[in-house]
């Protein structure tokens, strides 16, 4: 399968080294920077369920974040450049992007409107009127049942029988040299083959 993500610049020296690339805590700690603690613990949310899927190597500590699709890639910049991957199906951690917001957000990820509906009903009825105070108030110790509902809604972001391209994502343990097809740097275009290949289109 196809996939591209954006990293930083600096990756390529490790994968000229060492033959790959893995994400490491220091890199998203850099990344995020005072916010970090907010993405790690999603992050490591992630990486427990995610190893359930795909099985993580030992020296790996957070997963690639990748996309299936060209159009939804991040383009290069002066520090980062677009790796252009071939990996295979059973080493990609399939999901939903736009799920993955409400990890981000520490909220409740919903079946659908109506699980939403009761969802809001049965916090009301708790005396709870905004959802983001569960992980994020001042008493949110009080909301460990709570915590322990949104938490296992979370899975869903693993349903992706309704994912569009945009929201599909795919994430990878780590970066294989013999995994690279191609190297899109700063002031370059990912090459239309691969948007035609995404459209089963060809030149």
């Amino acid at each position: 399968m196809l996939l591209y993500t954006c990293q930083d610049i600096k990756s390529l020296e490790l994968i000229e080294k060492n033959g790959r690339f893995i994400n490491k805590k220091k890199y998203i700690e850099d990344h995020f920077d005072d916010i970090s603690d907010i993405f790690l613990r999603c992050y490591d949310w992630f990486v427990k369920e995610a190893d359930k899927i795909v099985s993580k190597p030992s020296d790996v500590e957070y997963p690639i974040w990748c996309s299936t699709s060209v159009e939804a890639t991040f383009r290069p910049t002066e520090t980062e450049i677009v790796y252009i991957l071939d990996i295979p199906d059973d080493k990609i951690i399939l999901f939903d992007g736009g799920k993955w917001d409400y990890v981000l957000n520490l909220i409740y990820l919903p079946k659908n409107e109506e699980d939403l509906i009761k969802y809001r009903e049965k916090l009301k009825l708790k005396g709870i009127n905004n959802q983001y105070d569960i992980f994020h108030s001042n008493i949110s110790n009080f909301y460990k049942e709570e915590q322990e509902e949104i938490v296992s809604s979370w899975h869903r972001i693993f349903d992706i029988k309704d994912s569009t391209n945009f929201s599909l994502q795919g994430n990878i343990w780590e970066i294989k040299k013999e995994n690279i097809l191609e190297i899109v740097e700063y002031g370059n275009s990912i090459p239309m083959k691969y948007y035609l290949k995404e459209k089963n289109l060809s030149i």
